[in-house]
């Protein structure tokens, strides 16, 4: 039976994510299954404790965390040569848990302990953003325009006593009114636009932002981002249809079109901002491009 190391944010869920650490423990020293904490403190840190693991000759990985945390790891992963040789796996005790969502990935201690000791894996497509600032990898779904306008203002307004959910829904309210909509060139696998953009989304997963389901046709293993694009919409207008977004049936907007494909491009004469895994990373000019069968997760 492998060896598990367990990346362990204490911050995430408002530092309730060390009960669910406890509990798992418990289980895990019950079932006889090895295992090694390593914790995160700050920033940055999924990607250090990931990378001294694999130097300690682990691979297979449990991330107990959110949606950042996880983000993190999955980087590590990716910039060495043992991704699609390690396990990833994830107790999710973040805020969103979107990719847990779309995973399926349950929260049941029991039947999380049955994958594990199974350990069955398999394959999934990874994405990857590159712009003149940074790059990086993503799991779920990354996007240009409004999200990624929410992404940041959200990690400006984090702090100690302000839980993540009130930040993001703060951070959604003071941005709706206030996103410019500039025009962008879009380059979507060929197919080019030139609009005023509200959000280009590629899934790679389902959900984000907690549950909305932007991209609903993604699937982890297909070999294509589902790719959103809305176009200049009325603030108004998406207020009073939150709960499509929930549904996924915001679609039908006029406003709307959806993709297929493997590569985006998105050039703006004025700099868009950028989200990755819902975490800020920089501003257009950017692409996005997916990665097949990159990334090898557990099966639940």
């Amino acid at each position: 039976m492998p060896n598990w190391c367990i990346i362990f944010n204490p911050a995430a869920a408002g530092h309730k994510s060390g009960k669910k650490l406890k509990a798992l423990c418990t289980r895990l020293d019950q079932a006889q299954i090895a295992y090694t904490v390593k914790q995160t403190r700050q920033a940055g840190d999924g990607i250090t404790r990931c990378k001294e693991a694999l130097d300690q000759h682990f691979r297979h990985f449990l991330v107990v965390g959110g949606d950042g945390t996880l983000h993190e790891v999955v980087n590590g992963l990716m910039q060495s040569e043992s991704a699609s040789t390690s396990v990833l796996a994830l107790l999710p005790a973040g805020t969103g848990n979107d990719f847990a969502r779309g995973w399926q990935i349950p929260n049941d201690l029991t039947r999380h302990i049955q994958a594990l000791e199974r350990n069955e894996s398999e394959l999934i497509d990874v994405g990857y953003i590159t712009n003149s600032q940074s790059s990086c990898y993503f799991i779920n779904m990354a996007g240009a325009g409004f999200d990624a306008a929410v992404a940041l203002k959200a990690n400006q307004l984090k702090s100690g006593w302000l839980p993540a959910q009130v930040s993001y829904l703060l951070a959604l309210g003071l941005t709706l009114f206030r996103y410019p909509q500039t025009t962008v060139n879009l380059n979507i696998q060929g197919h080019k636009e030139q609009l005023p953009l509200f959000s280009v989304l590629c899934g790679n997963g389902a959900f984000a932002g907690n549950g909305m389901k932007l991209t609903p046709g993604a699937q982890f293993n297909d070999g294509q981002f589902y790719i959103t694009r809305v176009s200049r919409i009325s603030p108004w207008k998406v207020l009073f249809n939150v709960h499509r977004l929930f549904a996924g049936s915001f679609l039908r907007f006029k406003e709307v079109a959806t993709f297929s494909g493997q590569r985006v491009h998105i050039q703006a004469d004025t700099p868009v901002p950028l989200q990755a895994d819902g975490e800020p990373v920089g501003f257009s000019p950017a692409e996005i491009r997916l990665i097949p069968s990159a990334l090898r997760i557990l099966r639940y």
